[in-house]
């Protein structure tokens, strides 16, 4: 069991490059995401990514951070632009606070993932549950 040391501001330690692509084709539904001529009938420059997948790795960001001992009470996400092929997202995290409610010791992490130019592509929020000094044995 790891024993964390935190403070606020801290960024996390790992960060999460996902190139747009990904699966996509293979994880939605809609036909935008992977049919070029359907994505530019929508206005789209390209085939995009799905949402729901965005979230799923700013989850892993917070996941893979916190580890085995942590355990994501509250995961809340936004989808700001839509990632085409060929864009890397970029996903970091820095907690904002840490505190003790009741008997849990929580951490509040902010999540931004931005793409390769600079653009806001999401952002969201976490709440993990760790482990004190006090209670790993």
């Amino acid at each position: 069991t790891e024993i964390y040391t935190l403070s606020l501001h801290d960024a996390l330690p790992i960060s999460n490059n996902r190139p747009a692509e990904v699966l996509a084709e293979r994880t939605s539904f809609g036909q935008g995401h992977h049919d070029p001529k359907v994505a530019a009938g929508v206005g789209m420059p390209g085939v995009y990514d799905n949402g729901w997948m965005r979230i799923g790795w700013a989850q892993q960001l917070v996941t893979d951070w916190m580890g085995d001992a942590g355990f994501l009470k509250v995961l809340d996400c936004s989808i700001k632009l839509p990632n085409v092929l060929g864009d890397v997202v970029r996903f970091q995290g820095t907690v904002t606070n840490c505190y003790v409610s009741g008997d849990e010791h929580l951490v509040d992490i902010e999540i931004t993932y931005r793409r390769h130019d600079g653009e806001l592509s999401g952002n969201g929020t976490a709440t993990v549950r760790l482990p004190s000094s006090s209670t790993v044995s």
